[in-house]
């Protein structure tokens, strides 16, 4: 048994370093399954995408996502049956090769795959202020990974039912996570916020980076 004891190991650490990589692929198959059905049928026809629950626990996860914008809660972890995941729309912003499903709620599921519209804010389709909020994979280009590299005037554009609508870039800060429920307010205007943490690799990262757009229109 010692004999194999040393190939043992050698296989351990080879399955621990590919694991990201393989969980970041399967992500990434997932969003593009919902990108394709979402292009080619309506809402009424989509087959919702099971998600099957890990049951480790992120170093973002609280209990409060709304006074936490940017982090996601681990109360649906503790059922292990899969998840039906079906978007509200689809997060486009060209300037970082970003297409994400977005999804009505920020639960540990739905930040998993995409982003989440925090619940007692505007939705996609209607007047006020819409916060989308995920987190940042340590992969380059996976979820808000990148969303550090938007800049001022760049486009995003937000596809729903109704149709598909085009922001502007206005504002880029990063403030601390108390300050963070500062743009999560109301607005009697239509505003598209967007919220994750920040610095990116950080055990519970104190700040929050916040991406403010108006329409275009």
């Amino acid at each position: 048994m010692r004999a194999f004891l040393p190939y043992l190991l050698i296989i351990a650490g080879i399955l621990v370093f590919f694991l990201p990589f393989l969980r970041d692929t399967a992500t990434t198959n997932m969003q593009q399954r919902m990108l394709s059905q979402w292009e080619q049928t309506g809402m009424g026809d989509r087959v919702p995408t099971p998600l099957q629950q890990d049951s480790s626990t992120s170093s973002e996860d609280v209990e409060d996502v709304r006074e936490n914008p940017g982090e996601s809660t681990a109360e649906s972890r503790r059922d292990s049956a899969p998840l039906q995941l079906v978007p509200v729309g689809f997060l486009h912003i060209d300037s970082i090769d970003l297409r994400l499903p977005i999804f009505s709620g920020t639960g540990w599921a739905e930040l998993q795959v995409g982003v989440g519209v925090l619940e007692e804010t505007a939705g996609l389709d209607e007047v006020g202020n819409t916060v989308l909020t995920a987190h940042r994979s340590h992969s380059h280009g996976m979820l808000f990974n990148r969303l550090d590299e938007v800049e001022l005037e760049d486009r995003v554009i937000v596809e729903s039912e109704e149709g598909r609508r085009e922001y502007i870039v206005r504002n880029t800060e990063v403030v601390g996570k108390e300050q963070a429920t500062d743009f999560t307010g109301v607005s009697e205007y239509k505003q598209l916020t967007l919220i994750t943490c920040d610095p990116l690799g950080v055990v519970n990262p104190p700040d929050r980076l916040v991406v403010v757009a108006e329409p275009a229109e």
